[in-house]
């Protein structure tokens, strides 16, 4: 099993544009300090990633998961 990036999204596998990971440095502003965050998105995080990983915009907007691996062709395949 690989191991998630800490810029990849734990939900949706996608960017998670965070850009304090991208910086490596909590002196950068992010997006999620401006945008409220789905209480659903939350919840669907395992509790391994609570307070640890960060969600992309779009499951943070309450995005289905299931739509975002398949617009992004992030299929069931087996690596």
């Amino acid at each position: 099993m690989k191991a998630r990036s800490i810029t990849e999204c734990p939900l949706c596998g996608n960017s998670n544009h965070c850009a304090p990971a991208q910086a490596g440095s909590f002196d950068v502003d992010c997006w999620c300090m401006h945008t409220p965050v789905s209480r659903e998105a939350l919840a669907r995080l395992p509790d391994a990633e609570r307070g640890k990983a960060c969600i992309c915009p779009a499951c943070a907007a309450g995005a289905d998961v299931v739509e975002l691996k398949a617009s992004e062709g992030l299929g069931d395949d087996k690596e």
